[in-house]
């Protein structure tokens, strides 16, 4: 049985259609890396080298791609085209700013989540929900595949793949892997 469904709130289980039973429950992130949305060229590492001798005084001896760094360091945290779902996770990503990713029976869906409220219900039963929006919903036929592919200082980063070839690194924790994984085996049952 997967854990982290303890902590999710009684208003996502609310939003979920007849049927759908939530699988995982995880804060994620975008993975720090460089973002090759709408990019069709393999990435270089330098793009050409100024071999004029008055180059040294101005210091443009060799032309870098501005993403290097980010790939060596980081790895791709996004690919494919603009419009695909890896794009619109990314921008959803951006927008929930730390968001918590639901993995249910039939969709992945990503929310934002706002304060958490306790109290007690008409029978003194004590009860907690957190406000939540629900920022993207993608069905899980869309899933491809997902794996857990670390890089230095993200050992919870998951990548998932999806249909249309497009492709999103998530940090699900910095040292730990157990959250990436628990969303890696709820997207592959």
């Amino acid at each position: 049985m997967l854990t982290g469904l303890s902590q999710l709130p009684p208003s996502v289980r609310r939003t979920m259609a007849t049927g759908e039973q939530p699988l995982a429950w995880q804060t994620v992130d975008l993975a720090w890396g460089e973002s090759r949305i709408g990019r069709t060229e393999p990435p270089k590492a330098v793009h050409g080298i100024n071999l004029d001798p008055l180059a040294v005084v101005s210091g443009d001896l060799v032309d870098v791609d501005s993403g290097l760094f980010e790939r060596w360091l980081g790895g791709i945290s996004l690919c494919g085209h603009a419009g695909s779902v890896a794009d619109h996770l990314g921008v959803a990503l951006e927008r929930a700013r730390m968001g918590r990713l639901a993995v249910t029976t039939k969709r992945l869906v990503l929310f934002t989540e706002g304060s958490t409220t306790f109290g007690t219900d008409a029978t003194g039963k004590k009860t907690w929900d957190t406000e939540t929006e629900e920022v993207l919903s993608i069905p899980r036929a869309w899933v491809r595949r997902a794996r857990r592919r670390s890089r230095p200082f993200m050992v919870g980063r998951l990548v998932i793949d999806f249909v249309d070839d497009s492709s999103a690194a998530l940090m699900c924790g910095v040292v730990s892997p157990i959250a990436a994984n628990r969303l890696r085996d709820a997207l592959l049952t």
